[in-house]
């Protein structure tokens, strides 16, 4: 939304803006409940869902080689809900591309450096399954939508 109205206001500099670029704004304020009852359901949740996350993951890697342990592993967890957090406010703000540009391409080069993508990309989609499985259909299909991104993004950088 911010991405858009920053566009908006550049796009039309001196003129009236068009019923198609003030289209956005017609969608994202039917869709604003929803996304508002949302980001409020992930954040009263948001200790389940890490801690869903955590158990998912250690079914299926019971070596622990996807957060590894002691304080990796808990900058691990952090990080993670650092990126559910964002997810949450992207979603709110219907706003990925601030997400992409903020945190996710610095996320990328880290996890590239570290040689953990893969992991990455399974966190985003073991988290997507909690959420799906938390959330309403309504609610999942706009907040895993921005995970499906995120996914796609980490995957870009894999060997």
């Amino acid at each position: 939304m911010l991405t858009a109205l920053e566009g908006l206001c550049r796009d039309t500099d001196g003129r009236y803006a068009t019923d198609e670029e003030l289209q956005f704004l017609l969608d994202y304020t039917e869709s604003f409940q929803l996304r508002l009852s949302t980001y409020h359901k992930i954040h009263s949740s948001e200790v389940l869902i890490m801690q869903q996350v955590r158990d998912r993951l250690r079914s299926r890697d019971p070596v622990n080689q996807v957060w590894g342990s002691g304080k990796y592993q808990q900058k691990c967890q952090d990080d993670t809900m650092l990126i559910l957090r964002n997810c949450a406010l992207a979603m709110l703000l219907d706003d990925y591309h601030r997400l992409r540009d903020r945190l996710l391409l610095w996320l990328q080069t880290m996890m590239a450096a570290l040689n953990k993508q893969n992991s990455c990309r399974l966190t985003c989609e073991v988290m997507a399954e909690v959420l799906e499985s938390l959330l309403t259909p309504e609610e999942s299909k706009l907040i895993c939508a921005i995970l499906e991104e995120n996914c796609h993004i980490l995957k870009s950088l894999e060997r």
